[in-house]
């Protein structure tokens, strides 16, 4: 959804060790000041979370459009038939939902 440049500024100001928003928030609960991006341990997950935030977007829209693509005389059919929620989800849902599973699966 948005530019991978953009998105490294804005996580480059926010893991910024020296006046970083993460670290400024950290230091209101009085932990110190962390090297996010320089720290081996630290490193690979905020890489992640940075990834994770990035792709979130585009990943909402495609399960967004496979939901509204579920006819609901089908969820009021099972609901009609007894199935609980739980029940309409794995019976119903989750397999009319397994193309975008698939998509954002093979984006990701």
């Amino acid at each position: 959804m948005t530019s991978t440049i953009a998105v490294a500024l804005v996580w480059q100001w926010i893991y910024s060790p020296d006046a970083g928003l993460l670290n400024q928030v950290l230091g209101t609960v009085g932990i110190s000041p962390q090297k996010w991006l320089s720290d081996p341990t630290l490193a690979m997950p905020s890489i992640v979370a940075m990834s994770v935030w990035q792709g979130l977007g585009t990943d909402v829209i495609i399960f967004l459009a496979g939901l509204q693509a579920i006819p609901t005389e089908l969820l009021d059919a099972a609901s009609v038939d007894g199935a609980g929620r739980w029940a309409r989800f794995r019976k119903v849902v989750l397999p009319l939902l397994t193309p975008s599973i698939f998509f954002t699966g093979v984006l990701s």
